[in-house]
C-alpha cells in the first residue's frame, strides 16, 4: 500500500516524528558517538582525534614484534559498551580490534604522498567486513607539541583526483571517502567533521550526537550550521500546508528539538519545557517561536483567499526565517553560557541572518548595526580553492 502524501498525512508524520524523538530525548543526550581514529603508528591517530575531540578515553597500540604496529584512539572504553565489557584476551591487537567492533564509525589515517601499505589495507577491509561506517583521512602528522606548519606544494584539483584514485585502488574500493587533513589545519578538520557526518550507515541518533562529541570550535559550528538549515528547511515544508494551525503544531517540537541539540553540543541538557521558555523568551525581539508566527498570520489574514498561494509562500518562508534565527540564538546563547539574555541572542542572530542574507535587519535597533564577519587576518591563510575540496 502507498504511503499516504496527503498535505494532512505529511504534517501528521512529521508531528508525530518530531513528538517521537522528544520523547526520546534523554536517551541519545546521554548516548555518545563511538568513534574511533585508526592507522598505522607513524601516522599517529591519537593525534587527528585530538585535534578533533579533544582527549580520547582510550588509546591502544599494536605490540607487532616488527615494533611498526597500528595504534587506534577512541572516544569510548570497552567496559562502557552495555552488555558486553572488556572484549578480547588482554594482549593489545586484540584489544584494539575490539574498539573497531563496537565502534560506529571509523576514520582510517593513512600517510601523506604514501600509498596505503599492508597495515591499512588489512584495516580497511577488517571495516569492511564489520560494516562500519567509515572513510579515509590522508594525514600530515605533527610531532607532539609542535604547531601546524604553512602548507607548501598543495595539490591541485587534478592531482588530487589522481592521488584520490589511486588510494581507492590500493583499498579495493571505489567508493570510499577521501578526504586531506594537512598538519591538522582548520580547514580540513572541518571538512573531516563534515564528512563523518554525511557517513550513510550512521544512524540519526549517531547524527545528532556527533556535534556534541567535537571539541574542534570551527567544526562544531559548521556542523551545527548544517543542522540549523536542514531544521529550518523541513520548518519552511511545513509553513507550506495550508491547514490552520498545522503549521505550529508541528514546527514547535522541531525547533525545541534544535534547541536542545544546540544545548547539548556545549556541554548543557536542556529539557524540552526549558527549551520552550528559550524560544518564548525571544518573542520581544519579534523573530521567533510563536510570536514570529503571529506576526505572519496577521499579515495573511488580510489576504483574500485567492492569494492562497501567496499566503503559502509567505508562510514557508517566515518559518524557515523563524527556525534559522532560533538555532543561531541557541548558538549564540549557549557558546556564551553567561553575560547574555536569550532575547540578546536572538537579536544578534536576526542580525546576523540579515547580513549574510545582504538584507537590512528590520527589528534591529539602530544602535545595533548587523554584525560584519571579519575576513582572514594578516597571519592567516585563506581557504583552501585549489585542492582536494572533493573526493
Amino acid at each position: 500500500m502507498a504511503e499516504p502524501t496527503t498535505p494532512v498525512a505529511l504534517i501528521y508524520r512529521e508531528l508525530m516524528e518530531r513528538w517521537e524523538e522528544l520523547k526520546n530525548l534523554g536517551r541519545w543526550l546521554d548516548s555518545r558517538l563511538r568513534i574511533a581514529v585508526v592507522g598505522a603508528a607513524e601516522t599517529m591517530p591519537g593525534e587527528l582525534y585530538r585535534a578533533l575531540c579533544g582527549q580520547p578515553k582510550a588509546e591502544v597500540t599494536t605490540l607487532e614484534p616488527t615494533g611498526s604496529g597500528w595504534t587506534v584512539a577512541a572516544s569510548f572504553e570497552l567496559s562502557e559498551v552495555p552488555g558486553l565489557g572488556r572484549l578480547g584476551g588482554a594482549a593489545a591487537d586484540e584489544r584494539a580490534l575490539g574498539y573497531l567492533v563496537e565502534a560506529d564509525a571509523v576514520l582510517l589515517a593513512v600517510p601523506v604522498l604514501q600509498r596505503p601499505g599492508a597495515i591499512e589495507q588489512g584495516l580497511w577491509d577488517h571495516l569492511k567486513r564489520l560494516k562500519r561506517a567509515r572513510l579515509v583521512v590522508v594525514v600530515e602528522p605533527l610531532a607532539p607539541g609542535a604547531t601546524p606548519r604553512r602548507r607548501a606544494g598543495r595539490l591541485d584539483t587534478a592531482a588530487w583526483d589522481l592521488w584520490v584514485t589511486e588510494i581507492r585502488r590500493a583499498l579495493n574500493e571505489s567508493e570510499a571517502v577521501v578526504l586531506p587533513c594537512r598538519g591538522m589545519a582548520d580547514d580540513d578538520l572541518v571538512k573531516v567533521a563534515r564528512g563523518v557526518s554525511d557517513l550513510g550507515a550512521l544512524s540519526a541518533e549517531a547524527r545528532a550526537a556527533w556535534p556534541s562529541l567535537v571539541e574542534h570550535a570551527p567544526s562544531r559550528e559548521a556542523l551545527l550550521a548544517e543542522q540549523i538549515t536542514s531544521t529550518a528547511n523541513t520548518a519552511a515544508f511545513l509553513g507550506l500546508s495550508p491547514i490552520p494551525f498545522s503549521d505550529v503544531a508541528a514546527i514547535t517540537p522541531l525547533q525545541v528539538m534544535l534547541v536542545c541539540r544546540v544545548a547539548a553540543a556545549y556541554g548543557k541538557v536542556v529539557t524540552p519545557s526549558q527549551a520552550q521558555e528559550f524560544i518564548g523568551a525571544t518573542v520581544p525581539v519579534l523573530a521567533a517561536g510563536l510570536g514570529f508566527r503571529q506576526i505572519f498570520r496577521r499579515l495573511a489574514g488580510r489576504l483574500g483567499e485567492e492569494l492562497l498561494l501567496l499566503k503559502l509562500a509567505l508562510g514557508a518562508g517566515t518559518a524557515w526565517t523563524g527556525t534559522q534565527v532560533i538555532g543561531r540564538a541557541a548558538v549564540i546563547y549557549y557558546r556564551a553560557l553567561a553575560g547574555m539574555s536569550p532575547a540578546e541572542a536572538a537579536a544578534e542572530a536576526q542580525a546576523e541572518l540579515a547580513a549574510e542574507l545582504g538584507q537590512r535587519n528590520p527589528f534591529a535597533p539602530p544602535s545595533a548595526p548587523p554584525r560584519q564577519r571579519r575576513g582572514p587576518g594578516p597571519n592567516e591563510e585563506p581557504p583552501d580553492v585549489d585542492d582536494a575540496g572533493g573526493s
